[in-house]
């Protein structure tokens, strides 16, 4: 988990964090478990070394976070799960915590031996699972925080059985999770919906009416919407001011243009409205923004 930065004015001091590591000598698959709430945005700290077969699962309870991997931008909102590679770390000076509470448990595989409680088939089994994830994140099972709740419970006071109660609750966020992903991938969103998707996409400086993104959708108004929000999240016109923010991102970290000629970009009328929005949706104003996460 990364350490807080006071590198920016934007950074802010967190309500609540707990970490426990291996160094309680309970469970020795797990590096580091915990739990953080923010309640304003602030910069990940700088990434320990971090060695071994790592996998990390976060789950986003409330708000969002956003990190920036190989220069692309994950944007994870609540209720869902982000999962770091070997290799990666969570957090670091390439992420931004915006207001949000969250749990992460990073679990240890080694290259020939079994978990503990384990057998090696089934150790294996968990590793591939995870390994073939295609999702970088995906919406939560329900009822997951329980889990990280009774496992952060026995960490916090370690009586008898912990280690059995702790393991359970890791099996448990491990066997959820993976049957979550695959479940979603199997229920890709519908061609109807993925067509005004791209339309969306290749017109975001646009304001097109509900029933014009309808009659891409071959629906009524009504039902249109109620599927949309159903499949994406987000209203039409949520998704794309948000798709807007998303890529004024982009265009905050890489170029150099003024503040100004990005809102025209995006199809904003002033930049005022555009910082507006900005400020809104990302808790930062664009200047602090590209302050924070320019290369």
């Amino acid at each position: 988990m990364p350490a807080r930065s006071a590198s920016t004015a934007a950074v802010r001091e967190l309500e609540s964090y707990e970490k426990y590591g291996r160094a309680l000598h309970l469970l020795p698959e797990v590096p580091s478990i915990g739990f953080g709430i923010y309640y304003q945005a602030a910069l990940g700290g700088p990434r320990p070394h971090a060695s071994g077969i790592v996998y990390e699962i976060c789950y986003i309870n409330r708000g969002s976070v956003e990190w920036w991997i190989e220069n692309k931008l994950y944007e994870v909102g609540p209720d869902h799960l982000f999962i770091n590679r070997p290799g990666e770390w969570f957090g670091g000076s390439n992420a931004i915590f915006h207001p949000c509470e969250l749990y992460w448990v990073q679990v240890e595989f080694t290259i020939n031996g079994a978990l503990p409680a384990l057998t090696l088939q089934a150790t294996r089994r968990l590793h591939n699972a995870l390994a073939a994830i295609q999702a970088r994140f995906f919406k939560a099972p329900p009822g997951i925080r329980t889990h990280y709740d009774d496992m952060l419970a026995e960490y916090r006071q370690i009586q008898p059985y912990s280690t059995l109660a702790a393991r359970g609750a890791l099996h448990q966020i491990l066997v959820s999770s993976l049957r979550a992903h695959d479940q979603q991938q199997r229920m890709p969103r519908s061609p109807a919906i993925e067509a005004t998707l791209h339309f969306i996409e290749r017109n975001l400086t646009e304001n097109y009416p509900v029933e014009h993104l309808a009659g891409i959708a071959n629906m009524s108004p009504g039902y249109f919407y109620k599927r949309f929000l159903e499949e994406v999240g987000y209203t039409p016109g949520e998704y794309r001011m948000r798709r807007r923010m998303h890529l004024a991102k982009y265009l905050l970290r890489d170029q150099q243009m003024p503040v100004t000629d990005i809102a025209f970009m995006l199809g904003f009328s002033t930049s005022q409205y555009f910082a507006t929005v900005f400020k809104k949706l990302v808790g930062l104003t664009p200047r602090e923004y590209r302050q924070i996460v320019r290369p």
